[in-house]
């Protein structure tokens, strides 16, 4: 594997990563939409909607740099060691 495919491949696993934490934000504000009898709903609601906003965000981010990576060979700026 050259330099170029280990990259591609670390930032493949990003955007993975990032669009699982997009998942599981949707579901758990799902999941609490479906709790609208709690009294602190409107407050938890926000909170995980705002994680949301955060996860998407961040998956957007990472897609495109994977998708200049991968389309014109753009290096990414960003360390390319995997994280946790």
């Amino acid at each position: 594997m050259n330099e170029t495919e280990r990259i591609e491949a670390i930032w493949r696993n990003r955007v993975e990563a990032a669009r699982l934490r997009v998942t599981i934000a949707r579901d758990r504000l799902t999941d609490l939409r479906d709790q609208l009898q709690l009294p602190d709903y409107l407050f938890l609601y926000r909170n995980e909607l705002q994680e949301e906003f955060h996860a998407l965000s961040e998956y957007r981010r990472v897609l495109e740099i994977y998708t200049d990576l991968v389309a014109t060979g753009k290096i990414p700026d960003e360390p390319h060691a995997e994280r946790s």
